[in-house]
């Protein structure tokens, strides 16, 4: 996105150029957070479509429970350990994302929760707002 606000801006001098940057950027925000006001949820809507993917991902994992809300989940070649109760998950998605991933989801559904609660809480609407 970035990229095409310097594109398009390319042909002027570079002090006209970082102020049509600036401005465009600018607006952008307005809109982002024009977007964000009108949600209900309390979860960005973008993270929203993310779970909504994992989701339909997850009915593609195979769950075994070794213990109380300890699972081993199996999808496609991987096999992943998931402790619901301390949120701790050998899974890469997860330490880079920390948003729920398809085997959290479907240990979710299998505990019939919410897999909204395992969202990092930056992502949260109350936390959105703040920093802007």
């Amino acid at each position: 996105m970035f990229n095409a606000y310097v594109m398009q801006s390319k042909a002027k001098h570079l002090i006209y150029m970082l102020e049509y940057i600036r401005l465009a950027l600018m607006e952008r925000i307005v809109l982002k957070r024009a977007t964000m006001e009108n949600t209900i949820d309390e979860i960005c809507p973008k993270i929203i479509i993310k779970l909504e993917k994992e989701r339909e991902e997850a009915r593609n994992c195979h769950l075994l429970l070794s213990k109380n809300r300890i699972f081993k989940v199996s999808h496609k070649l991987d096999s992943l350990h998931v402790n619901m109760n301390l949120t701790s998950y050998n899974c890469r998605m997860w330490d880079l994302t920390e948003i729920s991933c398809c085997d959290v989801i479907s240990c979710c559904t299998w505990l019939k929760k919410d897999a909204k609660t395992y969202v990092n809480p930056y992502f949260k609407m109350e936390l959105v707002f703040e920093s802007l």
